[in-house]
């Protein structure tokens, strides 16, 4: 008996299908996740660089501006 349901065409063809089914859940299920890139930016401007208008700015403590 387990020979036969193992060699039957309409047996295998209902497994394959479970398990093509089974694939396309988890794919759908992945979809809806967030999606995670890597990306970073970051920027800063010594703040002792001078003005436009040529002022110099104080000096500050640079600990302060760096976090």
């Amino acid at each position: 008996m387990i020979t036969a349901l193992q060699q039957n065409p309409g047996i295998l063809t209902a497994l394959e299908e479970i398990k093509r089914t089974k694939g396309v859940i988890i794919e759908i299920r992945a979809e809806a996740l967030p999606q995670i890139g890597p990306s970073f930016t970051w920027d800063w401007t010594d703040p002792n660089l001078r003005g436009t208008t040529g002022v110099p700015k104080p000096i500050r403590d640079l600990r302060s501006d760096i976090s």
